[in-house]
């Protein structure tokens, strides 16, 4: 398990998106939140993966992930990225969120990502949404504790 520093650290090795990526996915951002909203509705276990009552709170996480995710393609921060993550993860299990909510949304932006870019800008984007499953164990653990540390 890593702690908040290491992930700060790992973060950092992610390499910042080029323009070009950054400006395709901002102008698809809305669209984006709109697909993933749609792709988990489907799901026969989302209330499981959400809890009682939170679509529309599913709704405006999918909104704000893309703001997000657009945000740190033009400008990205390690620390803030491992920081809003922690915070992220805390709050919305707060809320009734299981953790296994973030892999399922994780691999369908993948596939929705990969779906809609082309390879060269899929590949821009993609890292941040890899390092971000890579370290699910390591945010389930870290959030469970108020300080960030374990």
């Amino acid at each position: 398990m890593m702690s908040q520093e290491q992930l700060h650290a790992d973060a950092a090795t992610l390499i910042q998106a080029d323009s070009t990526a950054a400006h395709a996915y901002g102008a698809q951002r809305n669209l984006l939140a709109e697909q993933i909203t749609a792709t988990l509705s489907k799901r026969d276990d989302l209330e499981h993966l959400i809890g009682p009552d939170n679509r529309e709170m599913m709704e405006n996480n999918h909104r704000n992930h893309a703001e997000y995710i657009h945000s740190i393609l033009l400008c990205y921060d390690p620390q803030d990225f491992v920081t809003t993550i922690l915070w992220v993860y805390r709050s919305y299990q707060a809320h009734g969120f299981s953790l296994s909510y973030w892999p399922v949304q994780i691999n369908a932006w993948l596939n929705l990502l990969q779906n809609t870019f082309d390879e060269t800008i899929f590949e821009q984007i993609a890292p941040f949404y890899r390092w971000i499953l890579t370290h699910q164990d390591d945010f389930a653990i870290l959030s469970a504790n108020n300080t960030g540390d374990a």
